[in-house]
Order: C-alpha cells, then structure tokens, then sequence
C-alpha cells in the first residue's frame, strides 16, 4: 500500500478514536447531528484553539475554512445553536468576536486527547525510541511547510 494511503488510514483512525471516545464517553447527542461543513468547522475550530486560547477570530476562521466570512458566521451560529461553541466579543478590539469552546468542552478537549495520545503511543509501539524521533520530526517538517503555505 502507497505510503500516503497509510498516513491517511492512520490519521483517520486518531480522529475516529477521538469522534468515538466523545460519544461513548460523554453520550455528546449533538455531534450526532452535525452536517459535514459543521464538522469541518468544529474541527478547525479545535486545531485552532490549541495555539489561541483565547478564542479565534471570525476572519481567521474564515480564511482557515476558506469562506467567506459571512459562511463562516452561519456555521458558527449554527454551532452556537447546539452549545458547541460560544460567541463573545473581542475585549481588545470590540468590533470583533471571539469564538471558542465552553469550558465544559474544553475539559472535554482535554481528556479526548489524551486518549488520542495514547493511540498514538499505541501506533507508534513498534518503533524504536529512535526511530520514534525520527518519525516526528520528519512530520514536523512536513507540517510546518504545509502550515507556511496555509493549507493546514
């Protein structure tokens, strides 16, 4: 199997350990619901968020999605809606909002990744410490090249 089929089979077994860990967990009904544009919001919002804490602006959601801003305000309202994430005004800058996840949430956040952590330990058993190291910053080189470019 090609390599990049591999990394995708990989990735998406991170994600669906997370998805499903939610879901047994928490018994969280509204994801249950969620569209696939809902979804993708979600979880840029989520990638976001791990480096601003303090929310993310409606413009660099929107730019992240690759919308327009008023698509981007849809979906977050939508989210909103279903007490995924909140909405408050920006307190540096009060033309602009803040978006980000409810404390609940974010606690939720928190013990979900740990899990995925854990599978990801999991995945990387087989190799050696030293290969482990390796692996990763080869993908953070990779990363941080997709990321210059914006299409992370």
């Amino acid at each position: 199997m090609a390599a990049w089929k591999q990394l995708f089979l990989l990735s998406d077994a991170l994600e669906r350990a997370g998805i499903e860990h939610h879901a047994n967990q928490w018994g969280d009904v509204q994801y249950a619901g969620l569209t696939v544009a809902q979804s993708r919001t979600y979880i840029t919002l989520w990638k976001l968020l791990d480096t601003h804490p303090e929310g993310i602006s409606l413009k660099t959601l929107s730019r992240k999605l690759r919308v327009t801003p008023g698509a981007a305000s849809e979906m977050v309202d939508l989210l909103v809606n279903k007490g995924l994430v909140t909405r408050t005004q920006n307190p540096s800058d009060r033309r602009s909002i803040c978006i980000n996840f409810p404390e609940d949430l974010k606690r939720k956040h928190a013990f979900t990744e740990e899990v995925i952590r854990q599978r990801y330990d999991a995945l990387l058993a087989p190799l050696t410490p030293a290969q482990k190291q390796e692996f990763e910053h080869l993908l953070q080189i990779i990363y941080e090249e997709y990321n210059k470019k914006g299409q992370i």
